[in-house]
């Protein structure tokens, strides 16, 4: 079982592994063909790995699960915001730094 580090923390402390999505997607596409995975998160992923590791029997653990904050951002809003520099978002700086090693990697990526 693959989730979310967002689930529910008796989910998460059930799990056999707690990660991003690109980590949930890396885990299932690597694994030997033939792995059935029960994955805590949203429909789309599960959808997604269909395409892109059919020989994988992927379950959703939570059927139709549809997250609003995946939903949210959309390639307009991302092309908006990097022509105007808006909108601008503040945050705490202890958050930041907790935040900088996650970002770190992601660029790296």
């Amino acid at each position: 079982m693959l989730v979310h580090p967002e689930c529910p923390p008796e989910v998460v402390a059930l799990a056999d592994g707690t990660g991003s999505t690109s980590w949930i997607l890396n885990e299932v596409e690597s694994a030997p063909p033939g792995g059935e995975f029960i994955i805590g998160t949203e429909t789309g992923v599960v959808e997604r790995l269909r395409v892109t590791a059919p020989e994988q029997r992927c379950f959703l653990l939570r059927q139709g699960f549809i997250c609003p904050n995946m939903k949210k951002t959309i390639i307009d809003d991302v092309r908006r915001a990097l022509e105007q520099d808006a909108p601008v978002i503040e945050l705490d700086a202890d958050l930041m730094n907790a935040a900088r090693a996650s970002l770190a990697r992601m660029i790296a990526v």
